[in-house]
């Protein structure tokens, strides 16, 4: 059985698109967006972009969670909103520009955050 994984992010006007791009693939490394937007010069013109994308493994995420010794907690996290064949969490976008997960649950932190949604039969 396969996992379908999904992670989706909001680009908002003044972000760097290619440091957020950077940021999800430290985390997941096969991930590539369903669109890029193009580099604009600082005011940018656009609005916040809802960039999308699929990656094949859970491999780097979850030896990312082993190795910062929070596996209880992703487990905790990960299964807070799951469904007999879907979950979805967040995630700290500007912890992973550095490797790192961090797991968000209430408030947006700086930096922005991505959504993950995996989903396989009988996931739960």
């Amino acid at each position: 059985m396969e996992y379908i994984i999904k992670v989706s992010t909001k680009i908002q006007p003044h972000e760097d698109a290619e440091r957020v791009f950077h940021s999800i693939n430290n985390i997941f490394p096969d991930w590539k967006p369903d669109n890029i937007p193009k580099k604009e010069q600082y005011p940018t013109k656009r609005s916040a972009l809802l960039v999308t994308g699929f990656s094949n493994s859970l491999d780097f995420f979850m030896k990312s969670v082993v190795s910062e010794r929070i596996l209880d907690t992703a487990f905790d996290v990960m299964t807070m909103e799951i469904n007999v064949n879907k979950t979805c969490f967040s995630i700290s976008r500007q912890a992973a520009i550095r490797g790192k997960v961090s797991f968000v649950i209430d408030d947006r932190p700086l930096g922005g955050t991505m959504e993950i949604v995996i989903e396989r039969d009988n996931l739960e």
